[in-house]
């Protein structure tokens, strides 16, 4: 699995798709990085090296209060449409 992604919750949910190679690559301001991590092989352990600041509100919770969708009706872990009756209208 090759992924770019900057956020840290977007890098755990393909990290936890747990594949044999996994290119883990972000870049922020003037600096990037790129990880190779082979399972089996040993080395950091990628959950752990990308923890979210307590300050900083993160991915999912933002796309709840932009779009309404709870966090357990996103489409991969409720894969039944998506009806009014399941959005919160967002605080604005």
């Amino acid at each position: 699995v090759i992924n770019g992604l900057d956020e840290v919750e977007p890098r755990h949910m393909v990290q936890r798709l747990w594949p044999e190679v996994l290119v883990d690559m972000a870049a922020g301001g003037t600096t990037s990085q790129v990880i190779v991590h082979q399972r089996g092989q040993g080395g950091q352990c990628l959950l752990r090296a990308y923890e979210a600041p307590d300050s900083q509100t993160g991915y999912i919770r933002r796309t709840e209060a932009a779009t309404g969708l709870r966090r357990e009706r996103s489409p991969s872990n409720s894969p039944t449409p998506i009806t009014a009756g399941v959005i919160t209208p967002p605080n604005r």
